[in-house]
């Protein structure tokens, strides 16, 4: 006698069903595009990063020589009182005597100290005298000073990052700044 063995709709639905194993291409290529634009996410962050550091980096020198050349006026008061110090943007370093090797009186030194300063910021690198070992900090930097009663406005100014692809660029907008304002 045979048996007839009824089966159940579930039974027959799980047996209908096929085993999944692994990803279908699919599934592979999505994630990869996903994975992707994360990835190319992170490489914009970091150029922004790099750029911004960058930037930070040159606000920091700038500011750093002006503190430094208002600390020489400090230590020269009275010429600096005089105007002896007093420079304008895109005037360039002047001819005098090197106070490394020379003996030089308040005058001279001040001249010196603020030719100096300008050969530090960078723009007028090839006018500056080889022997004073002077290493531009800035590109294409400049800057002025101006001496009113005990006041010191020193202004420093330098290209932006953004800029060196088009070095001829006069927009306004692309020479970052900074102005200190101290006692003497």
């Amino acid at each position: 006698m045979s048996k007839i063995v009824m089966a159940t709709s579930c039974q027959v639905v799980n047996a209908m069903k096929f085993k999944k194993q692994g990803f279908t291409l699919m599934e592979v290529l999505v994630a990869l595009a996903v994975i992707s634009i994360g990835l190319l996410g992170i490489a914009g962050m970091q150029l922004t990063s790099l750029k911004t550091n960058h930037d930070a980096y040159l606000r920091t020198q700038a500011t750093f020589l002006a503190y430094g050349l208002i600390d020489k006026m400090r230590a020269n008061r009275e010429v600096a009182i005089a105007g002896d110090y007093d420079t304008n943007i895109n005037d360039s370093p002047t001819g005098s005597s090197n106070c490394y090797d020379n003996l030089c009186d308040a005058n001279q030194l001040a001249v010196f100290e603020r030719n100096l300063w300008k050969c530090e910021l960078g723009k007028f690198n090839n006018t500056c005298d080889g022997s004073l070992n002077v290493t531009p900090i800035l590109p294409d930097g400049d800057g002025s000073v101006e001496v009113t009663a005990n006041q010191i406005t020193v202004t420093v100014q330098w290209r932006d990052s953004i800029v060196r692809t088009a070095p001829d660029s006069t927009d306004p907008a692309l020479i970052s700044e900074v102005q200190v304002v101290a006692r003497l």
